[in-house]
């Protein structure tokens, strides 16, 4: 077996590459009556608030962190389009406050 790298071109580039991480704003799940899954299995903080409620600074830097800690993430987009571009950029300037050394894409 051959890594793909070695398959595809001149071979290993690089010894490691930054990956950004998606953060979308999560509704309210318990406004429908779509069968939307409550809980994921997992100990891990992520697995409960991708599930949760996530349209204000906190909880959205609730989940910046989480997945920062859970998939090492250390840039972010956030997406959402029924959030306003002021709340949009108050959220991504509270994600910057609390986690020093994230770059955000808008």
């Amino acid at each position: 077996m051959f890594p793909v790298c070695e398959l595809l071109g001149p071979g290993k580039q690089r010894e490691a590459i930054t990956v950004l991480g998606y953060l979308f704003y999560i509704g309210d799940r318990t406004k429908t009556d779509l069968p939307y899954v409550e809980n994921t299995p997992g100990n891990h903080e992520w697995y409960q608030l991708r599930h949760q409620k996530a349209m204000n600074s906190e909880a959205v830097v609730r989940l910046a962190e989480a997945s920062q800690d859970r998939y090492g993430f250390k840039d972010f987009k956030l997406k959402g389009r029924r959030v306003t571009w002021r709340a949009r950029n108050r959220h991504c300037s509270c994600i910057e406050e609390t986690l020093p050394g994230c770059a955000d894409y808008r």
